[in-house]
């Protein structure tokens, strides 16, 4: 496929795009959390689940009477309370992948809003949502996007096709790499809907570092 720019549509382009607009959406974000707490709380290792369909594994946790999961099932989904960009934690985001640590922030922050809103509110009903630290997208995705210089238009000692990351060709994907790093990449703390004017004034990065245990 030809673009007035030469730009042809190939995998690379697909993977960035399906990273921005659909592994990293915020709804599928929302259910993810949601559910990897279900399986936490039920104490199903990686090990118990990794060999179930998602029918073998529905059927698990619909047994277990989850109120969470209840949730999912009937799609009353957590909303968006907070989101922080991941670089403002400076690379140190290793502490929210702590399952043990994550659920006890988890808890805190609850905690805390029980207090505030004078309500009973179960320690599920406020979650840190984690980017997933193995998906991302790479420079070497970027390169199989490759430029077609129509005839004429091939500048001198240049390649045809040539690589999107050649310097000669595009400055982008530095920054298509910047901008994915920071604005997809976030902690998102998610929480029940009544929730989340509580999270928004509650749950800074500060707060979280702090109940994390990050310096």
């Amino acid at each position: 496929m030809w673009e007035p720019l030469g730009i042809s549509t190939n995998r690379g382009t697909c993977s960035y795009l399906m990273y921005r607009h659909v592994y990293w959406h915020h709804a599928v974000r929302i259910v993810q959390a949601m559910l990897k707490r279900v399986v936490l709380d039920e104490g199903l290792s990686p090990e118990k689940i990794q060999d179930k369909t998602d029918t073998q594994l529905l059927s698990m946790l619909e047994r277990s009477r989850n109120p969470l999961f209840g949730r999912i099932m009937k799609r009353h989904l957590h909303k968006r309370g907070r989101s922080i960009p991941g670089y403002r934690f400076k690379g140190s985001l290793t502490g929210f992948y702590d399952d043990v640590r994550r659920k006890n922030a988890e808890k805190e922050l609850c905690s805390q809003a029980r207090r505030s809103v004078q309500r009973q509110v179960e320690d599920w009903e406020i979650l840190i949502d984690v980017p997933d630290a193995k998906r991302t997208i790479e420079t070497t995705q970027l390169k199989r996007i490759l430029v077609h210089y129509r005839e004429g238009e091939l500048p001198r000692r240049q390649r045809n096709p040539s690589p999107f990351t050649d310097k000669f060709v595009s400055i982008l994907p530095r920054s298509i790499l910047q901008s994915f790093v920071k604005n997809v990449r976030r902690i998102r703390v998610i929480c029940s809907e009544d929730l989340v004017d509580f999270v928004r004034v509650t749950a800074t990065n500060k707060r979280l570092k702090e109940l994390i245990g990050i310096n």
